[in-house]
């Protein structure tokens, strides 16, 4: 059995999920989420075909939402990145009446 991409060969025939920079081998976190029926079907059935465990799948799908999203997450900006077209605060300007005494 030759292991797709993504997965490595840990015994004959036994594949495991790895990342691009190695085993996931850092503390986790538990945490409880709420999927629908159809997702949990869907993806026991992937985890039946791929042998990969449901909790990477899912830790995946987490991971592909902070890329999208990370540029609403707070971080140093890069240099050649483009600034948010945000409008300056509005400023009220003093009457005239107040600033004269």
């Amino acid at each position: 059995m030759v292991p797709r991409p993504g997965l490595v060969e840990v015994a004959p025939g036994t594949t495991q999920a790895v990342r691009e920079h190695g085993r996931m081998s850092r503390k986790k976190v538990s945490t409880t989420i709420y999927i629908t029926p159809e997702q949990a079907d869907r993806l026991k059935l992937l985890h039946d075909r791929t042998k990969v465990p449901i909790a990477v799948y899912i830790r995946e799908g987490i991971d592909m939402v902070l890329k999208h999203y990370e540029h609403m997450l707070p971080g140093q900006m890069s240099l050649d990145a483009e600034r948010p077209s945000v409008p300056p605060p509005a400023v009220t300007p003093i009457p005239s009446a107040v600033t004269k005494k």
